[in-house]
């Protein structure tokens, strides 16, 4: 093979190697299934970040095949800010709680969690809709901590058992393309505050009323 060929033909296996790993995604939302990946949340509240697979190019997997077996892991770049202190902060998603789904299981912490879902019968990703080609997974509420701090949540497969099988039973984890969101704690403003805020915002639209009356009155 000559030379440039050679090139040609690498060029075209890294190409396609890169289109099968652009497939699927892990996909962050909100509480309302916006995707989304900023995120923020008062200090002493908490904020539901939902995640889901998500097929991203002509692939068709997951509309055709479904996902028998569906799981995520998430790892943060600070303990600090927030936390998922137990697995009773991480929902599962309904579509697989079917009467067979027998295999759900959640893990929850400070640096990492995960979900994990099954369904004997696979669920399907809608073709049409706000859910089109995606399916979720399960929902995360993250408590703010620290007002002031942010962290990094990564999502990918969890590299301790096969995650996401399909209705073929085909394993998907290496065709799933690892994202990321940040999520940022705010501070909650003091009463106080609001009330000076409220009678400065007062005090500007009175002072500009006058002046306009004022003016009219020299016309």
């Amino acid at each position: 093979m000559r030379p440039r060929s050679l090139v040609v033909a690498l060029v075209g296996c890294l190409l396609a190697v890169g289109s099968a790993r652009a497939d699927l995604v892990f996909q962050f939302a909100d509480a309302s299934g916006n995707a989304s990946s900023a995120f923020t949340v008062n200090a002493g509240s908490t904020v539901d970040v939902r995640v889901y697979l998500l097929q991203t190019s002509s692939t068709t997997t997951l509309s055709s095949a479904g996902l028998l077996d569906g799981g995520v892991a998430l790892k943060f770049s600070s303990t600090a800010p927030f936390t998922v202190s137990s697995s009773s902060a991480i929902t599962p998603s309904s579509a697989f709680g079917g009467p067979n789904n027998t295999n759900v299981s959640t893990s929850g912490g400070t640096t990492t969690a995960s979900v994990q879902v099954h369904d004997d019968g696979g669920v399907l990703a809608p073709t049409t809709g706000a859910d089109a080609n995606r399916i979720l997974l399960g929902t995360f509420t993250f408590s703010g901590l620290s007002a002031g701090s942010a962290v990094t949540v990564s999502a990918f497969p969890d590299p301790k058992s096969a995650n996401n099988v399909d209705g073929n039973h085909n394993n998907l984890d290496s065709l799933i393309t690892q994202s990321s969101a940040a999520i940022t704690v705010v501070a909650v403003p003091e009463p106080s505050t609001v009330i000076l805020c409220a009678l400065g915002t007062c005090a500007v639209g009175v002072g500009a009323w006058r002046r306009r009356r004022r003016a009219a009155a020299q016309v």
